[in-house]
């Protein structure tokens, strides 16, 4: 074989026989992340060199596939219609460790998703409090408002009473 690994593929004729195979015989197995099947068999992953286009066109396979992304997607509009919540959800960037450690959190205590998820954000404050937009830093259409004195305003040095609030039609914030 290229990398002197002799393997046999193998095919389940089931997901229940898919996921007792590797608890019943120590091998190799194809797994997809990030998902929790696995995951308390703490594996390791198989890397080869990167890929090589020019080597796999001439039917050298001995390189890695390209990495897939983990993306989000959102409705086109939603930065107009909801612009704080295409802020959040623009800003939320996760690596993989931390979402193993939720799912093993999930795996081992038996918890809810919503349990697991509240669990990690009281303990991750730091990893998902840059994620929150400003409340200072308006959008457009918005200004900079002082509601203890229900004026538009343009200083934020004290954040105290500071909201954004849509302007006044007719009118729009300078800065």
């Amino acid at each position: 074989t290229a990398w002197n690994m002799p393997l046999a593929p193998a095919i389940a004729k089931t997901w229940g026989d898919y996921t007792k195979l590797p608890l019943q015989i120590g091998s190799t197995f194809y797994w997809w992340v990030p998902d929790p099947t696995f995951l308390l068999l703490d594996p390791v992953e198989i890397t080869f060199p990167p890929f090589d286009r020019t080597a796999f066109l001439r039917g050298d396979k001995r390189t890695s596939p390209t990495a897939l992304s983990v993306d989000k997607y959102v409705s086109q509009d939603l930065q107009t219609l909801a612009p704080e919540a295409h802020h959040l959800v623009r800003g939320m960037v996760m690596d993989l460790e931390g979402v193993n450690d939720m799912l093993r959190d999930q795996l081992e205590t038996g918890n809810s998703s919503r349990d697991v998820a509240c669990r990690w954000l009281h303990g991750h404050e730091d990893v998902w409090k840059p994620w929150l937009p400003d409340p200072t830093k308006c959008f457009s259409g918005f200004g900079l408002y002082h509601q203890p004195s229900s004026n538009f305003v343009t200083n934020r040095r004290d954040p105290t009473g500071l909201i954004c609030n849509p302007c006044p039609s007719g009118t729009f914030s300078s800065k």
